[in-house]
């Protein structure tokens, strides 16, 4: 894990090709703002790779299916193995502070993920001390594929899974405790898919989709 190119966000390369894909998405996430920043990369061998950056999924790639076989390289957090001569800086050698760094054994769910940045503990510590998180952004059998900005402005958050009797509607928290959720955009039923937007969007928000009526 590494600064992506010379961009302003991190990229991952966990088997296959780097996530994000480009550097506008990593653009869109940047963490050299001189603040704190939570950062999940996870994969599933043949499956994808994916990147989360404070909570938000940047990007899931499914087009280079990853594989956990042995490298040569070594294992880098803040730096690439792959770029010892780069343009953009020698293995892109992190240049600020990393803290409570991890790697599990085996691939963290998307609720895992969600409850790893808004708890601020290891996963280990909210077992062993019978933590109960508050309920993370997501919700179950239901996938946020992609996330975007379009060209008006607009935050997309791109939806699978949705059950074609059932309506959604998504909404917005500034609020790590969630005291605050707002409903953006309109409600939506009819189909398995569909592209979320919130078209006056702030920076550092949380988004949940959730169920209007479910049968």
């Amino acid at each position: 894990m590494a600064r992506r190119d010379d961009s302003n966000g991190v990229s991952y390369a966990g088997g296959a090709a780097d996530v994000p894909s480009t550097n506008e998405l990593a653009n869109a996430h940047p963490v050299n703002d001189g603040n704190w920043h939570h950062v999940v990369a996870v994969t599933t061998a043949g499956v994808s790779q994916s990147l989360w950056v404070d909570g938000v999924l940047v990007e899931t790639r499914t087009d280079n299916l990853p594989s956990l076989t042995d490298s040569p390289h070594p294992l880098l957090i803040g730096g690439n193995p792959d770029t010892a001569a780069d343009l953009a800086g020698a293995f892109r050698t992190w240049n600020g502070n990393i803290d409570d760094a991890a790697v599990w054994k085996r691939a963290l769910s998307v609720n895992e993920v969600a409850t790893l940045f808004y708890n601020g503990n290891s996963l280990e510590y909210l077992i062993a001390n019978d933590v109960t998180p508050i309920d993370p952004p997501v919700i179950a059998d239901v996938e946020i594929t992609a996330t975007d900005f379009d060209e008006l402005g607009g935050f997309n958050v791109e939806v699978s899974g949705l059950a074609p009797n059932d309506s959604y509607q998504m909404r917005r928290s500034l609020l790590l405790d969630g005291t605050d959720w707002i409903d953006v955009g309109d409600v939506f039923s009819g189909g398995a898919t569909h592209t979320f937007v919130d078209t006056e969007p702030v920076a550092k928000a949380f988004y949940q989709i959730f169920e209007v009526t479910p049968n």
